[in-house]
C-alpha cells in the first residue's frame, strides 16, 4: 500500500522539496529534522496518508486506544510545518515543539525540549490537557500507523444516512472521502443540536468538529463549515469559539470561505445593535 494517498484536492500537499528547503527550516527551528522525516517529504512534500491511527498508550479525547491522523505537514509556509509558531501561540502550547500534524484542539508533533535531533513523536490533545509521548522516534512511528476500520456496517449506514444523521455518522464521515454526505451530516446534525439540544457539551462537541473540518482537504467542507456556523452555530457558540473558527476561515485558501467572515461580522453587528 502507498504511503501518501492520492486524491484530487490535497491543501498539505506541497510543492516538491528542495535542500535549500530542508537548510532553510533546519535553521528556522535550529534542529535536525528525522531522516525518516525528510525520505518521506524526498517523495512527497506532505498530504494526505492512507494510515488513519496510531496507538496510543492511554485514553485520549479521540478514543480508547488509539489517535487519528489525516495528514502528514510538509516543509512549507502554508499548511506546513513552518506555521507551527502561529499555532504554538494561538493553541497556548509550549515551545519546543514542531507540530506536523493536527488540526486544533489535538497536534502531533517533534518533541525537541530536551534534544536537537532525533526527537521522540508527542500527542497533543488540548481537549484533556494531555501530552502524551507515542513513540521514541519519527521511524518508530511509522512503523505502528494502521488503518483502522470505522464502520461496523458500512451498508447499513449509507442505506440510512440519506434519511437521518447521529454524531457518531458524522466522527466515521470524517475519516472517509464522502463529501456529499459528510455535508448534509454536518449541516443535519448542527441543526439538531442547535434547535433541539439542550446539553451544552452538545454545542462543545459540534464546535470541535467545526475547528477540525476548517482545516479538511475539501473546499466544499469548509464553505459548508462556514456556511452553518453562519447560519446556525454562532449564536449558540462561545465567543472565544467563534474568533477561532474566524481566524481559520479569515486564512483559508477559497475565496467563498474567506467572505463568510465578512457575513459574520455583519451579523454581529446586527445583533449588537438591537
Amino acid at each position: 500500500m502507498k504511503f501518501w494517498k492520492e486524491t484530487a484536492e490535497n491543501i498539505y500537499k506541497l510543492n516538491s522539496l528542495t535542500e535549500q528547503d530542508i537548510k532553510q527550516a533546519e535553521l528556522f527551528f535550529n534542529v535536525s529534522l528525522p531522516k525518516e522525516y525528510l525520505d518521506l517529504l524526498a517523495l512527497q512534500n506532505g498530504g494526505e496518508i492512507n494510515c488513519n491511527s496510531h496507538p496510543s498508550p492511554i485514553a485520549t479525547s479521540w478514543a480508547e486506544t488509539h489517535i487519528n491522523i489525516g495528514f502528514i505537514m510538509g516543509i512549507g509556509k502554508e499548511n506546513g510545518i513552518l506555521e507551527t509558531p502561529y499555532y504554538l501561540k494561538e493553541w497556548g502550547i509550549p515551545e519546543g515543539f514542531i507540530l506536523f500534524s493536527g488540526e486544533g484542539h489535538t497536534w502531533l508533533a517533534f518533541d525537541y525540549r530536551h534534544s536537537k535531533s532525533n526527537p521522540p513523536i508527542i500527542y497533543i490533545d488540548n481537549e484533556m490537557n494531555q501530552i502524551i509521548k507515542i513513540a521514541d522516534s519519527f521511524g518508530l512511528f511509522l512503523s505502528k500507523l494502521y488503518i483502522e476500520d470505522t464502520f461496523s456496517n458500512e451498508e447499513e449506514l449509507n442505506d440510512n444516512l440519506e434519511w437521518h444523521y447521529t454524531k457518531t455518522d458524522l466522527e466515521r464521515l470524517m475519516l472517509t472521502n464522502d463529501i456529499d454526505q459528510l455535508k448534509s451530516a454536518l449541516s443535519y446534525i448542527t441543526q439538531e443540536i442547535v434547535d433541539f439540544s439542550e446539553d451544552p457539551m452538545d454545542i462543545k462537541w459540534l464546535a470541535e468538529k467545526f475547528l477540525d473540518l476548517s482545516s479538511h482537504s475539501n473546499e466544499n467542507v469548509r464553505i459548508e463549515v462556514a456556511n452553518v456556523v453562519w447560519n446556525f452555530f454562532m449564536d449558540v457558540c462561545e465567543s472565544e469559539i467563534l474568533k477561532q473558527l474566524m481566524s481559520k476561515f479569515e486564512r483559508d485558501s477559497d475565496s467563498d470561505v474567506r467572505a463568510y467572515v465578512e457575513d459574520i461580522k455583519e451579523k454581529l453587528l446586527e445583533k449588537d445593535s438591537l
